[in-house]
C-alpha cells in the first residue's frame, strides 16, 4: 500500500484533515454558542462577522502557513 492510499484510507486526505482542525479551532475560538454564528473582534473592539466563506479561507490559509513553515 503506497503512502498515498495511506492517507485516503478512511476517504479523507491529510489536507482535509487538517482543514476541518483549523475550520473547528476557529469556530471554537471565534463562535457564539447562542446563535451559532462567528465573530473576529479586532484590537480596537471593532466586529467583523465571519461568513462560512471567510471561516473556509482563513483555515485555507493557516493550512498554508503551516506547510510552508514545516515543509
Amino acid at each position: 500500500m503506497s503512502p498515498q492510499d495511506k492517507q485516503q484510507v478512511s476517504g479523507v486526505t491529510d489536507l482535509e484533515k487538517h482543514l476541518a482542525h483549523f475550520h473547528m479551532l476557529l469556530k471554537k475560538k471565534w463562535g457564539n454558542d447562542h446563535d451559532n454564528s462567528c465573530t473576529y473582534i479586532y484590537p480596537d473592539g471593532t466586529p467583523l462577522p465571519l461568513t462560512p466563506h471567510i471561516i473556509k479561507e482563513w483555515a485555507c490559509a493557516i493550512v498554508q502557513l503551516f506547510s510552508y513553515l514545516f515543509s
